[in-house]
């Protein structure tokens, strides 16, 4: 008898293991797959009922790739594109006269260039062009998965030179990312992208921290699923994601840096702010706004544009 319930123990072990694997593997293939013909983008985990957070839990999420509504039609503007990791990336660039520098757009996961539009006007209001892209699998642009930041740095970089070949390019080199586009941003810096100042919005801490948050923002325990999630997420894509750390990547930060970061952020925490802004190595600023994550312009236009004002105002010194 007592052979049969180990024996029984072991194959029901056994089996949940198996299932827990497929289960993990099939989500972290749905978290980073971006597909083209889904156009609506699934609730957000708290207005899930469980049976839909059941339903995710067991077969992930179809995530759309997100689509250009409209068009910087408020401004004279001309369709560009980047060369990245073998894809070709969409860009609108919003070009002035004798502008004080150029600000370079990144947004965030399932989001596009045209989500971006309200804040490129406010750089435009405030002397500079801009240029707004479409980072790969999102928007215009080519490819249909995501890496989270790790693989766009190099779309972040490929922007940066190719604002600094135009013949019509002057002034400071403005990096502003959101969310995903801000730990491209920090992840490019800190392997020796140029550029003279950066504005973070809503960077995680760890990409182990905002698959962990995700689970727990849908009352679904995270142990194991966020390990497991991470290490099929690793072997799929063939990148360590246990090394995707922007706490990291900021000590290897020199720039001056502005973090923008809003006070009911469900997918961040404030403390992978402090500890990002703990470890940045330049000059340094922060704001707390109103909102939830990546809407700080749109909960509190009026404080984001007094910050980055201030910020961008600012003479910084030259590095040594």
């Amino acid at each position: 008898m007592k052979r049969k319930i180990i024996r029984f123990a072991k194959w029901f072990l056994g089996i949940n293991f198996i299932l827990l694997n497929l289960m993990a593997a099939f989500h972290a293939h749905k978290f980073a797959q971006l597909d083209p013909s889904q156009h609506a983008r699934s609730k957000a985990p708290k207005e899930m009922t469980w049976v839909e957070k059941a339903h995710v839990l067991f077969f992930g999420v179809r995530n759309p790739k997100s689509e250009n509504k409209r068009k910087p039609v408020f401004l004279p503007y001309t369709d560009v594109f980047v060369q990245s990791n073998g894809k070709k990336l969409s860009g609108w660039f919003l070009r002035k006269t004798h502008p004080k520098g150029t600000v370079l757009i990144f947004h965030g996961y399932l989001s596009c260039k045209s989500h971006f539009l309200n804040q490129a006007h406010q750089f435009y209001q405030l002397g500079y062009q801009v240029l707004l892209l479409d980072l790969e699998a999102h928007g215009d642009s080519e490819g249909s998965q995501t890496s989270f930041g790790y693989g766009e740095a190099d779309n972040v970089k490929q922007a940066v030179e190719m604002v600094k070949k135009l013949d019509f390019h002057e002034g400071k080199i403005i990096l502003f990312g959101s969310s995903l586009g801000a730990v491209a941003v920090m992840k490019a810096l800190s392997e020796g992208t140029e550029a003279d100042v950066a504005i973070l919005e809503s960077p995680f801490g760890s990409f182990r921290q905002t698959v962990q948050k995700r689970f727990e923002n849908m009352d679904i325990p995270a142990f194991p699923a966020t390990d497991l999630l991470l290490v099929h997420g690793s072997l799929q894509q063939n990148i360590w994601f246990y090394g995707h750390e922007p706490i990291e990547y900021a000590r290897k930060i020199k720039i001056p840096i502005l973090l923008l970061y809003g006070f009911k952020d469900s997918e961040v925490g404030k403390d992978e702010i402090e500890k990002i802004y703990a470890n940045l190595e330049g000059e340094k600023q922060w704001a707390v706004l109103k909102g939830e994550h990546s809407r700080l312009f749109t909960t509190d236009g009026k404080n984001w544009v007094k910050a980055v004002k201030r910020f961008l105002e600012k003479d910084f010194k030259p590095l040594q």
